[in-house]
């Protein structure tokens, strides 16, 4: 739904006046044992409260805030989003994506968060974007570490604020999340994640709280919007567009015509990268459709040692058929003893009263004996794969610690068939790519954060004069020995080291066959099929000839088929079949026709989708906005249309849209008029979606990294004053 006018008149004060939203104090409680200030509890910054008092920022309260929203993760957010929408009654959607970044601060996402973010305003209609641009932006500049400090802030804040979730809430969202997963694959249940960071009943409350805070905070303090009878009617005639336009158009899709483009000259290519080397890739604007770019990011390259447990499991499991029954029984007895809490069951309904609460209750060591034996196997592997990785690691700990090859000196003298290690060294990667290449990396945290994250807050990375943690990690240092998680299953699959040995700071390529993945020791290969950014230059520059050519083809079909539809249309088919194909009518045709009610069909069935697959209704939520702002479009084109005379059918650039990059030429258009019964008809379901769009672009704001940091009047503290604060 296109946006409301009400916004030309009111966007600075409602969103200015979100920088006077409450301010507030730190309070946080621990999830572990202690909580008092170590030697390493350094200053990094300060912030304004409620009071007007300036309050210190340490290292331990953001490390703090990354271990609850480690459990966060795991708990999985998209699911406690799903449950809190029953618990709570929150029924903006657009919550979702907007808070996303509180919850996963995730670099890695920042594109897709801010694709989500900028679709989300598009038709907003704002006569100044500008600091709705602002907010927008700031999603995409943050980092990992400053995300967990507004996870930090806005927590408190949401806690001050005087939302604080109650017992029965939070034991009811974990209730439904149980009954959800009990249906899903790989999602690990409350009582593993307890386990595996050692919280108990208290601190899980504490940390499922904070987030339901959040959420109440953020629906109630921009829930008091209102809207005018005006508004309401003008909102209606766009919705009713929306609804009721008709029309047949024909699509020039841009990948028809690649194969038309001829293969580019050195020169060809060297022009393209020569464009886009200094920017960063984007999923894409009007400006660059297409959302190249070429600016290299911030790379490390890692070795990984590390055991496969499954492996010594596969040893324990003869070990223990090799003992006599009575030793195994013992066994058995002695780990079902010390774990009985993990061996439950419900019980049968009572046929009397089928729907009341069935609690589960604890099996007895002959019902859970095969479970037992399995966990005590499981059990043992990792005891004996940690106790053998222990003594690599502290044989490492003897070497020194600028021999760059001494992860692989390790891997072979310890290496063997019964113990065997698990050893890689990467190229230089990415933060997008170094979890597809070494896939353990994102099961496992370091400092209260993910792995990958801990790489990529290096020193070496840091950018001049920037605080880096107390922390940070050096080139040549060790993290690990740590357990990579198996979701799903309580026991880890692999205990691993990483070893950081190389940084490669975010610079130009230095040409066209510099990817990065050597670092800088060979930033000029001498063959091109070797380089991925000489690939992808390639491919964007065919693209931009092919997107020139299918703008020529449309445009030219639009002039002629204006007088001949089909004479046309039967033309530039013909001109587009393989050379063996031309002239013959029963081949098929390499365009294709469409309708715009077949796109309202579409949106209905995604909606269906969506409400029966909860675990993907994310995805079908993505290609339902898609849909809605493709007709949104196609309503104010021919608004502007219809009002004028033309030599040629309407045509439309959709080369913004990711999924089909095309040119529209539309045969048929018609828009009806919004009758007085249109208006009755939809007036209550606009108005609701009307609020909820105008609180939508208040969330915004109030979640924004910018937004937060300044209603907070953040200041990082220079390296230098970090550095004499810790003497």
């Amino acid at each position: 739904m296109s946006a409301m006018k009400w916004f030309r008149k009111h966007n600075k004060k409602l969103l200015v006046g979100l920088g006077g939203l409450l301010m507030v104090c730190f309070s946080i409680p621990q999830l572990g044992s202690g909580g008092g200030a170590s030697r390493k509890d350094l200053t990094i910054g300060s912030y304004v409260d409620l009071f007007g008092d300036k309050n210190e920022l340490t290292t331990e309260m953001v490390s703090q805030a990354g271990r609850e929203l480690l459990v966060l993760q795991e708990l999985n957010y998209y699911v406690l989003f799903l449950c809190s929408q029953q618990v709570l009654g929150v029924d903006n959607a657009s919550l979702f994506a907007i808070s996303s970044h509180v919850f996963y601060p995730h670099q890695q996402k920042a594109d897709s968060i801010v694709a989500d973010l900028k679709r989300l305003t598009t038709d907003l209609d704002l006569e100044d974007t500008s600091l709705v641009d602002g907010y927008i932006e700031s999603y995409s500049n943050t980092d990992s570490s400053s995300a967990v400090r507004h996870y930090l802030l806005l927590s408190q804040e949401a806690n001050q604020a005087g939302f604080i979730a109650s017992q029965s809430q939070v034991t009811e969202l974990l209730k439904l999340r149980e009954q959800f997963i009990s249906q899903q694959q790989g999602l690990p249940a409350v009582s593993a994640i307890k386990r595996r960071h050692r919280l108990t009943d208290k601190q899980l409350v504490q940390v499922v709280g904070n987030y339901i805070s959040v959420m109440q905070y953020a629906m109630s303090v921009t829930n008091d919007l209102s809207i005018s009878e005006q508004q309401l009617k003008h909102a209606v005639n766009n919705v009713t567009s929306f609804d009721k336009i008709l029309g047949e158009y024909a699509e020039f899709p841009v990948n028809q015509f690649v194969s038309k483009v001829t293969e580019p000259t050195e020169a060809d290519l060297q022009a393209q990268f020569e464009s886009y080397k200094a920017v960063a890739p984007s999923p894409g604007d009007d400006e660059n459709p297409f959302g190249f770019g070429y600016l290299l990011p911030d790379r490390v390259q890692i070795e990984v040692l590390g055991v496969d447990v499954s492996k010594f499991n596969t040893r324990e499991k003869e070990a223990f058929k090799q003992l006599s029954v009575v030793e195994q029984e013992e066994q058995l007895q002695a780990f079902w003893s010390d774990n009985r809490a993990n061996y439950t069951k419900v019980p049968v309904a009572d046929p009397e009263n089928p729907n009341a609460p069935r609690t589960p209750i604890e099996k007895s060591f002959d019902e859970a004996i095969n479970e037992v034996r399995t966990g005590l196997i499981e059990q043992k592997a990792y005891n004996a794969a940690s106790d053998f990785l222990a003594n690599v690691k502290a044989e490492f700990d003897k070497m020194p610690a600028s021999d760059l090859g001494v992860f692989s000196k390790l891997n072979k003298s310890f290496n063997t068939e019964q113990t065997p290690l698990v050893y890689k060294k990467t190229d230089y990667l990415s933060r997008q790519t170094i979890s597809r290449n070494v896939t353990h990396i994102n099961q496992v945290s370091y400092d209260g954060k993910p792995v990958v994250e801990a790489l990529f807050s290096a020193k070496l990375l840091q950018e001049d004069g920037a605080v880096a943690a107390s922390n940070a990690l050096q080139l040549n240092d060790v993290i690990g020995p740590l357990e990579a998680q198996s979701f799903g299953n309580s026991a880890p699959y692999g205990i691993y080291m990483y070893r950081l040995i190389g940084v490669d700071k975010s610079r130009l390529a230095t040409g066209l066959y510099d990817d990065g993945s050597k670092g800088q020791s060979a930033l000029d290969s001498e063959t091109p099929e070797a380089s991925s950014l000489y690939t992808r230059v390639t491919s964007d520059w065919k693209n931009v000839q092919a997107m020139e050519l299918a703008k020529q083809a449309a445009d030219n079909f639009a002039k002629d088929a204006k007088e001949n539809w089909e004479q046309a249309w039967a033309a530039v088919n013909d001109s587009l079949k393989p050379d063996d194909k031309k002239g013959d009518a029963s081949a098929p045709n390499p365009l294709r026709t469409a309708t715009l009610t077949s796109i309202r069909q579409k949106i209905d069935s995604l909606r269906q989708q969506a409400g029966s697959n909860r675990q993907f209704a994310s995805y079908f939520q993505s290609m339902i906005q898609q849909d809605q702002n493709f007709l949104t479009k196609v309503v104010k084109a021919a608004q502007s249309y219809l009002n004028d005379s033309a030599d040629a059918l309407l045509t439309i650039d959709n080369t913004t849209n990711m999924q089909s990059r095309s040119f529209l030429v539309f045969k048929s258009i018609d828009l009806p008029e919004t009758s007085l019964n249109d208006y009755l008809q939809r007036k209550a379901r606009v108005s609701k979606e009307l609020i909820i769009s105008q609180q939508s672009v208040a969330i915004l704001g109030l979640l924004s990294p910018a937004g937060i940091d300044q209603r907070h009047q953040y200041a990082a503290l220079q390296v230098e004053e970090t550095a004499e604060a810790g003497q």
